[in-house]
């Protein structure tokens, strides 16, 4: 038999007659924030946790607890399918008959219920998954509704199953069909309300960013609930000085680069890239009922682009090879952007191919203490710089030229200053000349690196991290002389990147 998946959705249990066939554990649901879903195309609402995750797997809609606690291991999943001529009978035999292809199947008990005057068959079953000893205890659910069923699976290693069964009590209270939109065909959803939600999903993303550059933790209270600014403590305790976590997070978001990913998702992953450290923030947010973050995880570019794999560069990615740096730091930022658009459109979770599911050791401690190291050894560099704290009188000469170029340019002077530098091609001689002085006003030094021959000096806008201006300068017995100057604009980079790999 051919089932074909029409329209994922949200978690759904069945309530009517079966709530009376198992006992709920109420005291787990009653800690857990929920919110009310609802899907007006497929006529139903439902109270689901606010925090649980969900990913696209195969033709099912898969939703778990928070990742790295034990009831991230639970899941629910769920199916629209058409009826089309089968009968419910068919339909049941054939669910069974997949099952049969575990070892230990158990079929524990088969039951009739109702769900809002619809008729609908309870089965919960035992397994053993292939290649594993772990024991599985699955209940499914089919509401046989006249054009299609609802197929609501909850699964959990059988130790875990009664634990965490708050949730599907929850549920069972608060599920509702309205009777109208339920007798129509499954329809895609209203374009309009999906791009009212694209977009405020977009603002949000900005926002978050924006709140958390100013000071570093008004992006985290306005967008994750309780729960997840808790369990993010030690977190923040593993990469950052106690005293020094906000301004941590401001220094980590102000120069970071933004990518998103499965935007057209209910749960869209968002990264968040800093280049000089060379470690991402990963972020998986949910739209409804108003865009938020459900799960956080933060990894060494390293270990995105090896999965997690060792063994492990802890240099920066960009001051590894040989060559122009600035060339460097373009080709290691595309790179990067390209690799986690990889994994989190991959057929697996992005977790999973990270190693990062659970409680994986090797995330906790080893990437968590690479992290900190990476992110305090930019942070303490852009610092000195920026106040000029530097005893190397080369350094000291290299920022005072460095902010002599930036007043040039405030002054509209700086095509006259761009004749000395001999390096400096056409296409960027054009691009500064055309610049706002304005520009000027918000570049500030972040970064700098220095050979026997050269050193270059990196400067961000303050409100845009997509700009880098890098100064290069030669090394003399005298003052510093400028070099070559460029303008690097990431998201063309990126682009121009992702159309080379693709041919």
């Amino acid at each position: 038999m051919s089932i074909r998946l029409l329209f994922p959705f949200f978690l759904i249990f069945l309530a009517g007659q079966f709530s009376s066939l198992f006992t709920p554990v109420l005291s787990i649901s009653a800690q857990i924030e929920y919110f009310s879903y609802v899907n007006e195309d497929l006529g139903f609402s439902v109270d689901i946790p606010r925090n649980w995750e969900s990913e696209v797997n195969g033709q099912a809609l898969v939703f778990s607890g928070r990742h790295g606690t034990d009831q991230w291991r639970t899941t629910i999943n769920c199916q629209v399918i058409e009826t089309g001529n089968l009968g419910s009978s068919s339909f049941i035999a054939d669910l069974k008959s997949q099952w049969q292809t575990y070892n230990a199947y158990q079929l524990i008990s088969e039951q009739s219920g109702t769900l809002d005057s619809q008729k609908a068959i309870r089965l919960l079953v035992k397994y053993r998954l292939k290649n594993t000893d772990e024991l599985i205890r699955q209940e499914q659910i089919v509401v046989l509704h006249p054009k299609f069923f609802y197929l609501i699976g909850y699964t959990a290693p059988d130790d875990l199953f009664d634990r965490y069964y708050g949730p599907m009590s929850r549920a069972l209270d608060s599920f509702h069909i309205f009777p109208k939109r339920a007798k129509q065909s499954l329809r895609p959803k209203n374009k309009a309300n999906m791009q009212t939600s694209l977009k405020s999903f977009i603002q949000s993303v900005q926002e978050f960013r924006e709140l958390n550059s100013a000071d570093g933790k008004s992006g985290w209270t306005s967008y994750c609930d309780q729960d997840l600014l808790k369990s993010n403590n030690p977190l923040n305790l593993a990469i950052w000085p106690e005293e020094d976590i906000d301004s941590g997070w401001s220094y980590f978001f102000s120069l970071s680069m933004t990518s998103i990913g499965k935007i057209d998702s209910e749960q869209p992953v968002v990264g968040f890239y800093h280049p000089w450290s060379d470690v991402w923030l990963i972020t998986e947010w949910r739209k409804n009922p108003a865009p938020h973050i459900v799960s956080t995880e933060i990894v060494l570019g390293e270990w995105l682009r090896k999965l997690g794999t060792e063994p492990f560069d802890l240099a920066p990615a960009w001051l590894r090879e040989k060559g122009f740096r600035t060339e460097q730091l373009a080709k290691a930022v595309a790179e990067n952007m390209q690799k986690f658009d990889e994994i989190v459109h991959g057929k697996i979770p992005w977790q999973k191919s990270l190693k990062i599911t659970g409680k994986n050791s090797g995330t906790t401690k080893f990437n968590y203490s690479a992290t900190s190291n990476a992110l305090l050894f930019s942070w303490i560099r852009a610092i000195d710089i920026s106040a000029g704290n530097t005893k190397d009188p080369f350094l000291t000469n290299l920022l005072q030229a460095g902010m002599s170029f930036i007043e040039a340019g405030k002054r509209g002077e700086i095509v006259k200053l761009l004749a000395f530098s001999t390096g400096t091609t056409k296409h960027t001689r054009q691009a500064l000349g055309t610049l706002d002085p304005d520009f000027f006003n918000l570049m500030a030094p972040i970064y700098w690196t220095a050979d026997d021959r050269a050193a270059t000096l990196y400067m961000v806008p303050a409100s845009n991290s997509d700009f880098c201006l890098t100064l290069r300068y030669i090394r003399s017995s005298a003052l510093p002389q400028l070099d070559r100057v460029d303008l690097l604009f990431f998201p063309e980079i990126m682009q121009i990147y992702k159309e080379q790999v693709s041919k």
